[in-house]
Formats: structure tokens, sequence, C-alpha cells
């Protein structure tokens, strides 16, 4: 005699219990793994809504085959079903990005050290409203953690590189708190509440970026970078010293820069005696190939050049007299940054720039004040534009 069990099977051809759709319904509604809207639902899978409700009540003992399995087939809204081994839920990584702003970490300077190319994957962290993001993501987010989470710039007498206290204050307008608030609380819980006492009073309009800081509109290197390439540069001695061989397949790239940072970072590889290929390598640009090492090579000494001829103006400038780089000189329509850096280098402060504020430039090229603050917002636009690390085009045979 069968099986009681086997005559009367969970999921029959007739009707399937409602306890089931329940679970079902339960979990596509679930708000911590993105849940959808019941109207969603509706829409998706066809179900009428009232359908839905009774489901949701119990008011019914079974349910049709055809609901039972619309139901199953719709996925959760946050976790795509091929990838579900590779995403875990947001909220943690979320609280710990949103942690690091208010401590005053700028986004540009979290996203350079976690290797994006720009701050707005930084702000896509803090603000996205998926209930996942990947494995990768969040580890990125944790070492940010456990490398800066130590330093609040509330706490710090003086900032530390990559800190402005803009960031902080534009971060407490949003409501997020520093990682601080989190001690007593589940940071991985959704319904969890950070310490009030680090909550700020947001003012009745947030604005949508950080404010701007007197002369903000001046392409800025991030003061980190020259410790990164100190520390690079010792790691590459140590290991060359050890392999007895080429060091540059062992250089890691910085980050993502602008154009003026690249140019930074040329300047002081070269002063700590990274070679032009070993720079190259540092900057991004792929050492693999004999090809590949020659282009590099090349766009290291173009820039060593402009930095060169930058610092022989400014070692020379004649005071009053207005240089020939103020004209702006542009090809198809791309100022030539050769003719901007020597303004930018000069407002920079040291090691790569002499510090001198835009009164004292203006004064030494002999134009007005006003004008030189033009002058250097048109040339920081294209100074702020990602270094774009690519092969040069290669020249057709006549």
């Amino acid at each position: 005699m069968r099986h009681r069990a086997n005559r009367r099977p969970a999921v029959s051809a007739h009707h399937v219990p409602v306890a089931h759709a329940q679970a079902l319904l339960s979990r596509l509604e679930d708000r911590d793994i993105g849940g959808w809207l019941r109207s969603e639902i509706s829409s998706k899978t066809g179900i009428n809504h009232e359908v839905l409700r009774r489901i949701n009540r119990g008011d019914v003992r079974h349910v049709t085959p055809h609901t039972f399995h619309a139901l199953r087939a719709l996925r959760p809204r946050g976790v795509p079903a091929p990838h579900r081994a590779f995403m875990v839920p947001a909220i943690e990584t979320r609280r710990i990005a949103q942690g690091l702003v208010a401590q005053g970490w700028t986004k540009a300077h979290l996203a350079r050290l976690a290797g994006w190319a720009d701050h707005s994957s930084i702000y896509r962290v803090c603000t996205q409203t998926s209930a996942w993001l990947s494995v990768e993501t969040r580890d990125v987010i944790a070492v940010l953690r456990d490398r800066l989470g130590d330093y609040d710039i509330n706490l710090l007498d003086e900032p530390l590189p990559g800190m402005r206290r803009s960031a902080a204050e534009h971060a407490r307008a949003l409501g997020w708190v520093p990682l601080q608030a989190w001690q007593r609380a589940d940071i991985t819980d959704p319904n969890a509440q950070p310490d009030g006492r680090h909550l700020a009073v947001v003012p009745p309009q947030v604005p949508d970026e950080e404010p701007e800081e007197p002369e903000s509109r001046i392409a800025f290197i991030d003061p980190v970078l020259y410790l990164l390439v100190q520390g690079e540069y010792r790691k590459y001695e140590t290991t060359k010293s050890r392999a007895g061989r080429r060091g540059d397949g062992h250089i890691a790239p910085v980050g993502a820069l602008t154009k003026l940072e690249a140019h930074a970072v040329t300047w002081y590889a070269g002063q700590l005696g990274f070679s032009a290929d070993e720079t190259a390598a540092l900057l991004g640009f792929p050492v693999r190939t004999p090809a590949q090492i020659k282009t590099g090579q090349r766009r290291v000494v173009r820039m060593r050049n402009d930095n060169k001829a930058a610092q022989e103006w400014i070692s020379s400038a004649p005071a009053g007299e207005e240089p020939s780089w103020m004209n702006l000189t542009r090809t198809a329509g791309v100022l030539d940054f050769s003719d901007v850096l020597p303004a930018l280098m000069t407002v920079q402060d040291p090691p790569y720039g002499t510090g001198w504020d835009v009164t004292r430039l203006a004064r030494v090229c002999g134009v007005g004040e006003t004008t030189m603050r033009d002058f250097l917002a048109e040339a920081s636009v294209e100074a702020d534009r990602r270094f774009e690390v690519r092969a040069e085009p290669a020249t057709q045979a006549a």
C-alpha cells in the first residue's frame, strides 16, 4: 500500500495549500531584500490584487497551481537569480560608507583608495536604494573602514590629507552619522538606530552637492598621492632587490587620477628615482609587452617635459609680463594642457607646486586677479579631466 503522502502531494495539479503561496508572497514583499509592492506583484504576475490580499490574510485554504507558479516565477527585486551567490545585504556597507564621509573623508579620496574611477561610485554606495550589492563592493568598503575609520575630522585639531570639513558638514545635513554612532547598535540590522548624540539637525533644504570652499574652482591635487607613491617606491625597491630582476611588474597603480594629478605623480616618481617605464606602471599603463612599455614611456617623457617647462617658467618668470600661455591655445576645441600647467603648478602646495596664492600669480603675470581666477577656472576644467591610459594611435605608412 502506498504511503499517504505520496497520494496527496503538497503541490498537486488541482490545488496548493495557501501556506505555500503565503511564504512566496512574504518573501517577495520583504523590504529587507528589496521587496516588491503588492501592486507591482499584481502587475507582473497577472494575479488580481484582491486575490493577493486574500492569500496574505489566509482567507482561502488553497490557491490554483497557476497562481502558485506565477508567484514562484517572480524573483525578489534586489537579487537577480544568476548572481545570488555574489550578492550580500547592502545595509552595513551603505552605513559604513556614509560614516566615513560623515567623518570628513571626501568621496574623491575614498574612490581613489578604492581604485574606482570617480567619486560618484562612493556616492552611489551611500545613497543606493537596492537592498543588495556585490561582495566585491562590500570588501572594498570594509578595507576603507579598517584603514580610515579611526579618524574623525570632528575630533582632530587639523584635518588629515583627504579630509574636508565641508564633506562632514554635508554628510551630517543628509543625516549620515560617524561610525562611532553604531558602537551600541547592530549596524547590520535595518531596524537599528544610531546613537542619537551623533545625529545632526537636518536643515530645511539640503544641497545636492558639497558646498564650494574658497578657490575650490582651482584644480586640486590630493596630497595623499605623494604618500602612496612613496610607499609604492619602498615596496618596489624591496621587491626588486629580492627578485633580482625588473621590478615594474610588481608596481601597483596608484588609482584613478586627473590630468593634473598624473603630472604630479610623474614628477614625484622621477624625484624618487622611478624610471620612465616604472612610472608608466605606476600610472596604470600595461607593461607586459615591449610595445606597451614603449607607449607608456612616451607618455611619461611627454609629461616630464611639460613639468620641466612649467618649472623653468616659474624659476625665470619676469614680474609683470603676461606670459604667452595666457592665450589658452586649443587643438580641436581642447585646451593644450602644457600651456595651462605653469599656472596650475604655481598654486599647488609643495612638493609639486610653489604654494602661490592667486593674488601673487596675477601680479607676476601682470594681469588682474579676476582675470587670473577666470583663467584658472577654465584651465581647471581640463586639469580635472580623468587621465586616460590608452595607446597612442598608430601612424599610417606613407
